[in-house]
Order: structure tokens, then sequence, then C-alpha cells
């Protein structure tokens, strides 16, 4: 029969009247012990003694204003200490200075469970200091980037970044926000950052945009991506359409409710309005695997979601053109009666993106409750706008707040 003693009796040695001669040094505090006992709780510390057995104290660059360390003593004597979501984030940042692994993955596992907005950028910080794995945080950035101001994706190391960037769940706004984001790190950080215009989609971005990228590469920034990218671009072209729609009106014909504005600068341009660089069309929220803008592609058969969240919508951007809507259709997707089909929404435009006005307005409306559905109403008297948006403003008919459209036309005038 084998036996193995317990650390129960690390207890005692702590509570007998040794001189306590070593210090840890947290931030503005001071918290001593016998030096036996700081190379148990520190393998960090024991590693230094090896080394050099006449060291007296250890500095932990941490701020501990509510003295949360004297809790991490109390582990030198046998106690237990309370680890939550209000606290793990120093706990976790101790563990890694202390190189205590059990501190560490208790800390951690907490700290998992309870991120938000608010410390998953710090969080990230503190373990790129120490050199630890971020995958949770990683994938949290991910998913929520766009909600994040520029001010705070400053803040978050080189490294995690281009881990950020690089997940395929990775949430932006708009290609053109994504542009500003870069191009301004760039400009503030300098050649480091400019691995980052890899992410930068050249094909989406506008005429002006594309100037404004040319004067942040040189030859030697130019990566395979980057060239693919720039291929792509030229194949395009850079002649705007806007000139060959001018003061072009789109009657609207029941039989053919998806062969408006859309659809004609759709067949113009060659290919995805959005991705050409036409018409910008963005969301509240979204996902990659359904982006916002393939529900210009009238025969895309699947559907765009929003996230469930209230006045959740979809923007169309027609950039230097305005329209003046007359009609408009909106197709639902294959999904059954009293599913999450549109009910009541709002349709607005706006000429700077901050002031809104009511185009059209509809309740507890039944006309989309159904398996691809295809509906159609007309507007009365709309002034023209570069802006159109489509914002849910009730629950749909399943009772969420999740907005889904799978394809949608507009009809009307282009000024």
């Amino acid at each position: 029969m084998s036996f193995v003693l317990s650390t129960r009796g690390l207890s005692f040695v702590n509570s007998m009247p040794y001189r306590k001669d070593f210090k840890f040094i947290v931030g503005e505090h001071a918290y001593s012990c016998h030096y036996i006992m700081a190379d148990f709780l520190s393998p960090v510390v024991a590693m230094m003694h090896l080394t050099d057995p006449y060291i007296t104290s250890f500095a932990i660059d941490i701020d501990d204003n509510d003295y949360l360390f004297e809790n991490v003593m109390k582990l030198i004597s046998g106690e237990s200490i309370d680890i939550n979501q209000d606290n793990c984030d120093f706990y976790y940042s101790i563990g890694n200075w202390l190189g205590n692994v059990e501190i560490i993955n208790t800390s951690q596992r907490i700290c998992e469970n309870f991120l938000t907005n608010e410390n998953v950028i710090s969080r990230v910080i503190g373990k790129h200091k120490t050199k630890s794995p971020s995958n949770p945080e990683i994938q949290y950035l991910a998913v929520h980037f766009s909600e994040f101001k520029y001010s705070m994706i400053k803040k978050i190391p080189f490294e995690c970044l281009v881990q950020v960037l690089q997940q395929p769940n990775l949430k932006v706004e708009s290609e053109t926000w994504m542009f500003t984001l870069i191009s301004g790190l760039v400009s503030e950080f300098g050649s480091q950052y400019k691995v980052l215009l890899d992410f930068i989609p050249l094909e989406a971005l506008n005429e002006s945009e594309i100037a404004h990228f040319i004067t942040l590469i040189d030859s030697s920034n130019i990566s395979p991506r980057i060239w693919q990218s720039i291929c792509q671009r030229l194949m395009m072209g850079l002649k705007s359409t806007s000139q060959r729609t001018l003061g072009k009106t789109y009657e609207f014909v029941s039989t053919q409710p998806f062969s408006g504005i859309l659809s004609s600068l759709t067949n113009e341009c060659g290919g995805n309005i959005h991705l050409k660089g036409v018409v910008e069309i963005i969301s509240s929220s979204s996902s990659q695997l359904t982006p916002p803008h393939k529900i210009a592609d009238k025969e895309w058969t699947t559907g765009w979601f929003s996230d469930d969240k209230e006045d959740s919508w979809i923007l169309f951007n027609f950039k230097a053109q305005k329209v003046r809507i007359s009609y408009y259709a909106i197709k639902t997707l294959h999904r059954g009666p009293n599913n999450i089909h549109l009910k009541s929404w709002v349709l607005e435009g706006s000429n700077d993106g901050n002031m809104w006005q009511q185009i059209d307005k509809r309740e507890n409306n039944c006309d989309l409750n159904g398996r691809n559905r295809i509906g159609w109403w007309k507007v009365e008297d709309s002034d023209p706008y570069n802006m159109i948006k489509l914002k849910q403003t009730g629950r749909n008919h399943a009772g969420t707040n999740t907005l889904m459209v799978s394809n949608i036309e507009f009809f009307g005038t282009v000024i």
C-alpha cells in the first residue's frame, strides 16, 4: 500500500513563530511570510531561490487597493478563499505572476463565464502581459467587434488584434467601418500595423477610400493577399454607375416585384452592388454566414438575420446618388407562418445618417407571415434620400426581436 503526505502540514509551519523573512510587494502594499511558505505559494519565487537563496522580496506590478492579496496569503494557512466574477481578474493576474497553476485555472474558469464588453479588453491585455492563452477573450471580441469604439480597440495588443481579425465569426459594422478603423490604426501606430491592411476587402471600397488606401502602402507592404485584392478591384473598374442611373425612374410592376433600382444597379455593375462599391449595405448586427448585402441578390434563396435585439435594422447607403421611393417589396424566408417574419416596421430616409424621416410605417401587418411571401407597399410623397433604412419596431410573428429578410427591392426615381 502506497502512502503520500498531503500539504496540510504546511499550515502548521506558517503558524509557527518563525521570522517572516520574505515579502510579497503587491502594488503599494507589502505582505510578509516565511520564505519556505513563499516558495510553496509561488513556483516563480521558488525558482528564484534556486539561483539566489538570499532573495527576500518579490514585486508584483498590480494595483491592490482592496488588499485582496491578503486572501492569497490565507492559502498558505490552508484556508479557502472566494473567487467570483468581481475579483477573478485580480486572482488570474496574481496566479500568473506567482506561476501558481491552481490559482490560474480556478480564476480562469470563473472569468470565462463572465466576459463583457467592459472587461474583455483588460483581460486580453492582462493575459498578453503574462503570455497566457486568451482564446475565449479573442472569440468574444470577434463576435462583438463592431460594438467597440476605436478608442477601445486601439488598446488591444497588436498580436491579439491580428488574432481577432482572423476569426471566422468576426462581426464588423461594414467594410467602410473596417477600413476607417484600420487606416486610423496605421496612421496612429505606424508601419507595424500595416499588416492589418490584409484584412481590408478592396473590392468593397469606393474611389475615395481606394485613394486613401494607396497612400498607406508601398511596394514593401504588398502581401499576396493584398495583391489579390488589388487585382479583383482592378477587374471591377473604378467607373461610377451614378451617371448611368441618374434621373432614371423605375416603375413598380406587380409581376416583377424585384426588378427595380437594386436589380438595375446590379446588372450595370456586373455583380453584388455592395461588393462592387455601388451601394453600401450594413445592418445593426449580422454574421459572416449571412451578410446583409446578400439580400440585394434577387436569386438568393436563403435569408439575412439580425441578432435578437430591439429596433434591429438594415440600411442601404446609395452614396452620391439619392432615391425617391414610390414602392418597395420584401420577400420572406422559406419558413412557415408564425415564424420570424416581419410584423411591424418603419422605412426611413436620411441624407446625413443622423436625422431620419419616416417614409412608410406598418404595424401588426400579416402580409409577410408565411413561407416565401412577397409583399409590396406604395409610398406617398417621399423626399429623395441617399440612405434608406428598414427598421423593425416591434416583435416579429414568432415573438422575438430578430429581423429577417430574404430579399428587398425599391422602386422610384434615382436623383
